[in-house]
């Protein structure tokens, strides 16, 4: 999945629209939401209710990446769904007398400063993870977040409409995806 895929999944691009940023953002070395903001096709207020300030975190494409189990082991579902983050790596940093451990994580919404907080907390009290240096967020698409949750955590979608505490963004990905019967679909696809 592309950046402008996600917009139009969104609800705020159709496909010419997405052309057009992407042919605007090749002529002008803009990134995709500061190319679609210069030709009037979004606005910061937009970009800013959706991903929150920080509205340039960078997109990750969860459908090409296969998660392996000790990432899986990093965070646990009691961060995952309440706070819609899912782990994609770690990366080192730094110089060789000075290495650093990044954690990289996909998250639906960007704007929710609590999520790096209660993976931070969670870190620090889990004694079989190392505490990462920085924790870095990376937009990603909330079909392929649950698609995730179902092929590597082997979540059912029903228990997880059912928890008290669900990330809203999640919540609502669900709902869409249970009326066009996608996530049903394809979990009892998985299931037979």
């Amino acid at each position: 999945m592309r950046i402008g895929d996600l917009y139009i999944e969104l609800g705020l691009l159709n496909q010419t629209q997405v052309d057009q940023i992407l042919n605007h953002s090749k002529q002008t070395g803009y990134r995709f939401d500061e190319a679609a903001i210069d030709l009037n096709l979004l606005n910061h207020d937009q970009l800013i209710r959706l991903f929150g300030h920080n509205h340039t975190v960078d997109f990750f494409d969860l459908n090409e990446f296969r998660l392996p189990q000790n990432l899986i082991q990093t965070l646990p579902l009691s961060l995952v769904i309440p706070y819609g983050v899912i782990p994609i790596g770690w990366e080192k940093s730094g110089s060789f007398f000075d290495q650093r451990k990044n954690l990289k994580v996909g998250i639906l919404n960007p704007s929710r400063k609590d999520a790096v907080d209660a993976i931070q907390s969670y870190l620090q009290r889990s004694e079989k993870n190392s505490l990462p240096s920085e924790i870095k967020l990376f937009l990603v698409s909330p079909k392929a977040f649950i698609e995730k949750l179902q092929n590597s955590y082997g979540v059912n979608p029903t228990d997880v409409m059912k928890q008290a505490q669900i990330d809203p963004t999640l919540k609502n990905a669900f709902e869409e995806f249970f009326f066009q019967g996608e996530v049903k679909n394809s979990f009892s696809r998985k299931a037979s």
